[in-house]
């Protein structure tokens, strides 16, 4: 009798144990830049709770990596010459940057929100998959998908909906030669870009702590 009223309380005590750390994930020891490269989600694949979406939220929007690539993103734009109504000195260089960081949280708000809302998680995991090739696609696709409530991917209707609103209204505070359809397309699409090239790092970032490390990848 004592065993089946413990039994439940292991077996709840036991689910609510955390997974174990991925060996392939760990960089104690490695260069400190290591770190800097963005990370996929450990395995295996559930739901994300509420407060896990909030902790993810807060590392996703506010780490200092996003602003980085708004500054790189606008000195870009600055050496362009882009938008042709902002001049090329240091104030409308912060001009630029203001909208590129402005779009990111907005944006960043926007997907979260939706996300949970539709019960969808863009959570980027790895494929698991042999082929460099067959990696590489899945990283680029997914910056498409994401995960539905059985774990299925499809098409993610949380980040075309954020990325492609996000765009548009950031047309309300942009001059007038980058308001048209046009520019939101190709802010979409840089957005999309990047997104794909992140998780292209977080597939392969195994494979170069391995090689950081010395050891093969295991077959």
């Amino acid at each position: 009798m004592r065993f089946l009223i413990l039994l439940p309380l292991w077996t709840l005590a036991t689910a609510a144990q955390p997974a174990p750390p991925d060996p392939t994930l760990d960089t104690s020891g490695l260069p400190v830049w290591v770190n800097f490269i963005p990370k996929p989600a450990p395995e295996p694949w559930r739901m994300p709770t509420g407060e896990e979406r909030l902790v993810r939220y807060a590392k996703e929007t506010f780490n200092g990596t996003p602003l980085l690539a708004a500054g790189m993103g606008s000195a870009v734009s600055f050496g362009l010459g882009t938008p042709e109504e902002w001049p090329q000195d240091f104030k409308h260089y912060t001009k630029r940057f203001a909208n590129n960081a402005a779009q990111h949280y907005i944006r960043s708000t926007a997907i979260h929100g939706l996300a949970a809302v539709l019960r969808e998680d863009n959570t980027y995991y790895r494929s698991n998959k042999a082929g460099t090739g067959e990696r590489f696609g899945y990283a680029v696709k997914h910056a498409f998908m994401a995960r539905n409530r059985d774990g299925d991917l499809r098409f993610s209707v949380s980040r075309f909906v954020g990325g492609v609103g996000t765009s548009k209204l950031s047309r309300i505070w942009v001059p007038p030669s980058w308001k048209n359809w046009e520019n939101v397309a190709i802010s979409y699409g840089l957005w999309s870009v990047t997104e794909a090239g992140v998780n292209v790092s977080k597939e392969f970032v195994p494979d170069i702590i391995r090689a950081l490390r010395g050891r093969k990848p295991k077959p």
